[in-house]
C-alpha cells in the first residue's frame, strides 16, 4: 500500500513540476490519497530516508494552505525534498531554493473540507455521479457545493 501511495505522491510532484522543496498542499490533492494515508505516507517516507520534510515560517499562508501541510506533533511541515537526488521528469529547470509564499486571495481563503459519505448502499454514489453527469453536466461534487451554498442562501 506504501509503494502506492509513494508511486501516486512522485506523480503528483510531475504533474506540479517542481524541482525542489514541493509544497505539501499542492502535492496533496493531486496525489488522490485519502489524507490519513498522504500523511502516514509522507512521514514514512521521511522516516525511511527517501525525503527530507521541512518547516518553515507559516505567516504568509492561508488556513486552508496550512490545512493541506503534514502534521506531527506541534511540527508542521511545509515543503520535502526528494534525498536520493532523483528530479521529476517534468520538472522546470529555474526553480527558486525557497518555497515562494502564495499570493493572497482573500476569496480563496476558506479551509477545504473533506466529506465522507457514510450509509450509502454500494453503488448509490456512482449513479448520484452517473444522473448528475446526465441531467446537469456536472460532477456530483459540484452538484453537492451549489446545493450548500443555496441551502445557505435561504437562511
Amino acid at each position: 500500500m506504501r509503494k502506492k501511495a509513494e508511486k501516486a505522491i512522485r506523480e503528483a510532484v510531475d504533474i506540479v513540476g517542481s524541482r525542489d522543496h514541493h509544497r505539501l498542499d499542492r502535492i496533496r490533492p493531486l496525489a488522490g490519497l485519502h489524507p490519513k494515508v498522504y500523511d502516514k505516507t509522507i512521514l514514512d517516507m521521511e522516516r525511511v530516508g527517501t525525503i527530507r520534510l521541512a518547516t518553515g515560517s507559516l505567516d504568509a499562508y492561508s488556513s486552508g494552505e496550512i490545512a493541506g501541510m503534514v502534521r506531527r506533533g506541534d511540527t508542521v511541515y511545509v515543503s520535502f525534498t526528494f534525498i536520493d537526488g532523483t528530479i521529476p521528469a517534468g520538472a522546470k529547470e529555474a526553480e527558486p531554493a525557497e518555497p515562494e509564499p502564495p499570493a493572497r486571495n482573500p476569496m480563496l481563503d476558506s479551509e477545504p473540507v473533506i466529506v465522507i459519505l457514510q450509509h450509502l448502499i454500494p453503488g448509490e454514489w456512482e449513479r448520484f455521479e452517473r444522473v448528475c453527469q446526465e441531467r446537469e453536466g456536472r460532477k456530483g461534487s459540484e452538484v453537492l457545493e451549489d446545493f450548500v451554498r443555496r441551502f445557505l442562501r435561504q437562511e
